[in-house]
């Protein structure tokens, strides 16, 4: 089961205080695409794919890649980046694509590895790391027109790194195409907004209102419950989480804050942290360096054998 619900709300004093930061530092940066792209691996190590495997993940369209920033693990991080082409209105419309790949850029001679294609073919979509590992890619259409809002692709579709399959999940109450933006929440529920604009100027496909998505995961039990954790934590460090869901816990992850815009999420990043279970707490030890966790305001999340997820503890590291 998921959700959708459309609120009253003003997106520019929400964006404000839900975490649309902009940050110098880029991440493993890896930019979605199956055509007319360049690969430049930038600094040695490798990127992290949603705390399964040391993959990154590309997903496929036709000239503009949407793209988002993926954590890393163990290893140095590196910098996959591709050339992005722009649809101007006045050029002549593309159709998107369905496929997706997946790069390892650990290995010494990296290459792009097909796997299952998305059941939606999308351009202008928006990729969102979960804190349960998988991703949710929402928005987009089924051609490069950036305000074709009649044709856009409602439902989402969620990717496991686990499987590197695709599940179909519900549909989004409003078209989410270029300028849109989704981002995670503490609460774990995405926030999904905007579209609909390809320049500054007012146009009538403008998409002036958001939407919060409850994922699948908010529905299988009660929540893990964080009662205590340091708001400010040092690489390398073991720091101590206090929470009655000690037990159960399945995984503990950091989830650094939003800079999304244009479909990219500048600072997504992934970081799952290795933990024993005590009694009511659990001893957690944050990234070794900052190749692997740059500075910065991250969301603490812990997540149940259930795959249930807390709600965060903000955290600087």
């Amino acid at each position: 089961m998921q959700r959708f619900r459309t609120p009253d709300i003003d997106i520019v004093r929400l964006a404000q205080r839900f975490y649309l930061t902009h940050d110098d530092d880029f991440d493993a940066l890896v930019v979605f695409g199956a055509s007319q792209y360049q690969s430049n691996i930038a600094s040695g190590g490798g990127a992290y794919f949603a705390g399964v495997k040391n993959d990154a993940v590309g997903v496929g369209l036709s000239r503009l890649d949407s793209s988002a920033l993926l954590g890393s693990a163990g290893r140095l991080q590196g910098m996959i980046d591709m050339n992005r082409l722009s649809q101007y209105p006045d050029d002549i419309t593309r159709p998107s694509q369905t496929t997706a790949y997946v790069l390892d850029a650990t290995q010494p001679s990296p290459n792009w590895r097909q796997v299952s294609s998305m059941q939606y073919a999308r351009t202008y979509h928006t990729l969102t790391i979960l804190p349960d590992g998988n991703v949710l890619v929402t928005g987009g259409g089924p051609t490069t027109a950036p305000t074709d809002t009649g044709a856009a692709i409602r439902p989402v579709e969620l990717w496991s790194p686990s499987s590197e399959t695709w599940t179909t999940l519900g549909s989004m109450s409003a078209p989410r195409l270029y300028h849109s933006e989704a981002l995670l929440m503490p609460d774990a529920r995405v926030l999904i907004m905007g579209g609909g604009r390809f320049d500054d100027s007012t146009l009538p496909t403008d998409q002036f209102n958001a939407e919060f998505y409850a994922p699948p995961y908010l529905f299988k039990g009660p929540r893990p419950v964080i009662r205590s954790a340091p708001a400010q934590i040092q690489l390398g460090q073991t720091f101590v989480v206090q929470t009655p869901d000690a037990a159960r816990i399945a995984s503990v992850a950091l989830m650094r804050f939003a800079s999304v815009t244009h479909t990219i999420n500048m600072a997504q990043r992934y970081l799952p942290l290795a933990f024993t279970a005590g009694s009511g707490s659990l001893t957690v030890t944050a990234p070794a360096n900052a190749n692997l966790a740059t500075p910065g305001n991250y969301m603490l999340f812990l997540v149940d054998t259930n795959g249930v997820p807390s709600i965060a503890a903000n955290t600087h590291l």
